[in-house]
């Protein structure tokens, strides 16, 4: 008996260490004061931004009962990154990133704050949600290449694609919390609660950047960066790994993104749900994308990134075309878990690759041409897919977006070494 148990302690004490050790691996950026505030402060007001995403997309529906309106608003939001952004990164390498983010939080909560008030008072038009619209992509196209930069001064370097892993994981994490909790407000109250939410969850955000101590030093960083937009836009395409997530980025942001433009659609209109359906299916989309987040945690591997972009670029398109055809509320949930699932694989392997290409001094420069492809071109795919479905309806589109995505994941192949 004394032998027995001696001879299954050893094994105990193995698989304790070695779940320990797959925790380890998995929340190694925890470690990083900075990181830790970052990621909770994220949590909070990344929950408030998906609640108003889905109460405006609601709002917007039920104000116009156009899919095109749709695609006005989302081109509305999206068009100012391509406009602004490469400015936007190199604002970032010049200037010290914590302010740019600062004021960038302030005016968000400004923007949430005038949109809860008008729909409140029920003055709220399409025209003003279009202004309000415009002003928050201005916002993003200066915010998004300052924060994904400065994600990689909060963590020491060998724990960079963790961190960056980590941070795609509570931003799906909020995926799943902000819908949920927005679609029961919104069944509720109405939309207005959503937005003043999302105001007060900027408070979050300002508090940590004010918190937070950068490991680099931006004097030096900035010392360090010349040149302009040009220098930056000649590595990333000159750097083949970086040059095919950036294409792959750019098929998504045509095609694939159109999935979540066109979800309200499909959820009212094809599935005959209402807002808590929607609200479910954003939810599924979300608890996919935070399994695929925290799977790639562990994986910091540059072959093992390549591997995951195509295999899952392929997933995708495959996922994309059943939910177009899906008429059960039941398997569309499952699909939309499998859509978020494959379209975070290839994002966040696609981010960790491009940052851990760049150099410091051109980190704003390469995440701006990063953020254009992935979210600039996004008007072009938002008014193309708003207009096909108010003209053809929403399934042919989605179909036809998974045919696009199909081509690009066999012929642009960015696993290819």
């Amino acid at each position: 008996m004394k032998i027995e148990e001696s001879s299954e302690t050893p094994k105990s004490d193995e698989a304790d260490a070695g779940r320990n050790d797959s925790l380890a691996a998995t929340f190694g950026s925890f470690g990083q004061r900075n990181f830790r505030l970052y990621f909770f402060g994220q949590l909070v007001s990344l929950s408030g931004t998906w609640m108003q995403s889905l109460a405006l997309s609601w709002l917007v529906y039920r104000l116009t009962n156009s899919p095109m309106a749709l695609g006005i608003v989302e081109s509305c939001t999206f068009l100012p990154i391509l406009l602004f952004a490469l400015a936007g990164g190199w604002l970032a390498d010049r200037v010290d990133r914590r302010f740019i983010m600062l004021a960038s939080q302030a005016l968000m909560m400004v923007q949430a704050g005038t949109l809860a008030y008008l729909t409140y008072t029920k003055q709220i038009q399409l025209w003003h949600i279009v202004c309000l619209a415009l002003v928050a992509g201005t916002v993003t196209a200066f915010e998004m290449p300052a924060r994904q930069a400065l994600l990689a001064q909060l963590v020491e370097r060998k724990y960079l694609v963790n961190a960056i892993s980590l941070n795609s994981s509570v931003f799906n994490a909020s995926r799943i919390v902000g819908p949920a909790l927005a679609a029961v407000m919104v069944a509720q109250t109405g939309e207005a609660l959503c937005f003043g939410l999302n105001a007060l969850s900027f408070l979050a955000t300002l508090t940590v950047y004010c918190l937070i101590r950068p490991i680099k030093d931006d004097e030096k960083t900035n010392k360090k960066s010349k040149g302009g937009i040009r220098e930056g836009l000649k590595f990333a395409f000159g750097t083949p790994e970086i040059a095919r997530v950036l294409r792959q980025c750019l098929t998504l942001s045509l095609f694939g993104i159109q999935f979540a433009v066109l979800m309200p659609v499909m959820a009212r209109d094809v599935l005959h749900l209402g807002v808590e359906g929607f609200g479910a299916l954003r939810v599924a989309a979300g608890i996919g994308s935070l399994c695929a987040a925290l799977s790639l945690a562990t994986k910091g591997s540059h072959d093992t990134l390549l591997r995951i972009i195509g295999v899952s670029s392929i997933g995708f398109a495959m996922a994309l075309c059943a939910f177009s055809i899906s008429r059960s509320f039941q398997m569309s949930l499952f699909i939309a878990l499998l859509v978020g699932l494959t379209l975070t694989s290839q994002l966040s392997g696609g981010h960790s690759l491009i940052q851990l290409k760049a150099p410091d001094e051109l980190r704003g420069r390469i995440m701006s041409i990063w953020t254009i492809t992935l979210l600039g071109v996004n008007p072009v795919g938002s008014l193309m897919s708003g207009w096909l479905a108010t003209n053809f309806g929403a399934p042919p589109v989605l179909f036809f977006c998974s045919v696009c995505c199909m081509l690009s994941a066999l012929i642009v192949r960015p696993w290819r070494r």
